[in-house]
């Protein structure tokens, strides 16, 4: 297998051997059986901004980020709790500049009492 070096401009994505390739994230979809309730949270506690809302579906949106994530509960189909170790969504993680903007965040969700794990610094870098 060979490899070439292919310049890419701002907006573009570079093909690879096993695809088109990718620019990034578009948006993230996640499954709650409360779509208002967690409409609320992702807006008053995570900052986001309401782009559009339906009766049971909403996309929301962090400028900074330029994170979008649509929240549903399946028309309605939802049930039960979330549980990490269940197929499907394990966790959303969401990058910050450093510990301190962290901290800033733990220090932030307390304040809401949303429950959330300590920081602890990483274990291993991704490179």
């Amino acid at each position: 297998m060979t490899s070439t070096t292919q310049r890419v401009l701002p907006g573009e994505s570079a093909p690879t051997e096993t695809g088109p390739g990718i620019l990034g994230l578009s948006h993230h979809g996640i499954t709650v059986r409360d779509v208002p309730a967690a409409q609320q949270f992702w807006t008053s506690v995570m900052g986001f901004a309401t782009l559009f809302e339906g009766d049971d579906f909403c996309m929301i949106f962090e400028s900074s980020s330029k994170l979008a994530i649509g929240v549903t509960n399946q028309q309605g189909q939802a049930t039960g709790s979330f549980d990490e170790r269940h197929t499907g969504l394990d966790h959303v993680a969401l990058a910050v500049a450093d510990l301190a903007g962290l901290v800033r965040w733990e220090q932030r969700l307390t304040e809401f009492g949303v429950p959330h794990s300590p920081s602890q610094p990483p274990t291993r870098a991704i490179t």
